[in-house]
């Protein structure tokens, strides 16, 4: 099955992982007890719960499916009580999906803060605050007609 925006054969071998569905099991799990361990520690020494945010790391030691999934799944993280940032600009797995060097991530990277934040994240951490502000903007003007 054809990817769309990823015509080099490099890229299209490197994400034929991702035509097959899949979740994160057991990875999403241990993920979300390793953040609710983290949070409840900052609040069993002092830290006020208004103060943190979890943030499940996206692209650190991951693949690109991973990646991909964690975002897929980022909502599953609501019921543990705080606010989730992400920081997904210009991330290696947009690059990986777009077949695009850094430089050229921006659409990826907008569209990947938009769904980020409509599935649940409260915080993007970014390099083109403007760009990603009016993408967040134009994403509330559709939730809010």
């Amino acid at each position: 099955m054809p990817l769309r925006g990823c015509a080099s054969k490099p890229c299209l071998e490197a994400l034929q992982p991702l035509v097959r569905e899949g979740d994160l099991g057991d990875e999403h799990d241990r993920r979300a007890a390793a953040l609710e361990r983290s949070a409840r520690r900052a609040l069993d020494h002092g830290v006020g719960a208004d103060r943190i945010l979890v943030d499940p790391g996206i692209g650190f030691g991951k693949s690109v499916r991973g990646n991909l999934l964690l975002l897929r799944h980022l909502g599953a993280l609501a019921p543990l009580g705080f606010p989730v940032l992400v920081g997904v600009s210009r991330k290696s797995f947009i690059g990986a999906v777009l077949d695009l060097p850094v430089e050229a991530r921006l659409a990826g990277s907008l569209a990947v803060a938009a769904f980020a934040v409509d599935h649940g994240a409260h915080v993007i951490r970014t390099h083109d605050v403007e760009a990603t502000g009016r993408a967040v903007r134009m994403l509330d003007a559709i939730r809010a007609a």
